[in-house]
């Protein structure tokens, strides 16, 4: 039995690290660099929340995106599988999967099982224990790309940020700003999640959307294949500590 430091040290490596805060979401890939505006300074800002919400996605949503960590300054491969609002897969690397099971009562609770692959691992945690861990994810950060950003900010229609990037279906240009940190957004509203964030401080997409399918999702998706793997339940080894 792995001993609870472990399966903390774990945790922060595998869910912070690697699948939750390495760029999951627009407000954890800024990067304190000026950039030029794109807006007028008198346009009132937008609402995070009022602008990319969940409302109207498709009932089923499969998508393949890259995206860029800070972390290790690596792109890095994403497959992620939205079967209606209680079930979701996260795939990174053929390395790491993430599966998340909403409760039906309570939709702000969740379990997640982190599958490491590599180390063979599988690790079961609920959100009550990640908020314990210091991680603070709900099911529109995981499944849609993006959390809402902490403290002030400014947001408002911008367009794209180089006439050359091309996106992979039409959606519409936001410029999310905190201080002199600025990213471009390109939001679709058919699927509702980004399909480009560019950072104007790299010149780079930080993340963009290659694939995309609205079929749905067959069950065998959420089939973990963890046979022979070393199995934590960091929900008991935080609650009996």
């Amino acid at each position: 039995m792995v001993k609870l430091i472990d399966i903390l040290t774990m945790q922060k490596l595998l869910v912070n690290k690697t699948l939750l805060s390495m760029l999951l979401t627009a407000g954890l890939c800024l990067d304190a660099h000026a950039a030029v505006a794109t807006h007028t300074p008198n346009q009132k800002s937008l609402k995070f929340e009022h602008v990319f919400k969940s409302q109207g996605e498709p009932k089923a949503l499969y998508f393949q995106s890259q995206f860029y960590s800070a972390a290790d300054g690596r792109k890095h491969n994403l497959q992620v599988w939205r079967d209606g609002e209680l079930h979701l897969r996260r795939k990174t690397d053929q390395a790491i999967d993430t599966y998340v099971i909403r409760d039906k009562a309570n939709l702000n609770a969740y379990q997640m099982i982190v599958v490491d692959y590599n180390k063979r691992v599988t690790t079961k945690i609920n959100r009550n224990n990640l908020i314990h861990l210091g991680e603070f994810n709900d099911w529109f950060d995981m499944s849609h790309g993006l959390r809402h950003p902490k403290g002030e900010y400014q947001l408002h229609l911008g367009k794209a940020p180089q006439a050359s990037l091309k996106t992979f279906a039409p959606c519409q240009w936001y410029v999310l700003s905190q201080g002199k940190v600025q990213h471009h957004i390109c939001w679709s509203e058919k699927d509702r999640i980004p399909l480009v964030i560019w950072d104007n401080a790299k010149s780079m997409a930080v993340w963009q959307v290659t694939t995309l399918n609205r079929q749905p999702i067959k069950k065998d998706v959420f089939t973990m294949h963890d046979a022979g793997f070393m199995r934590n339940d960091a929900n008991a080894d935080i609650e009996n500590d």
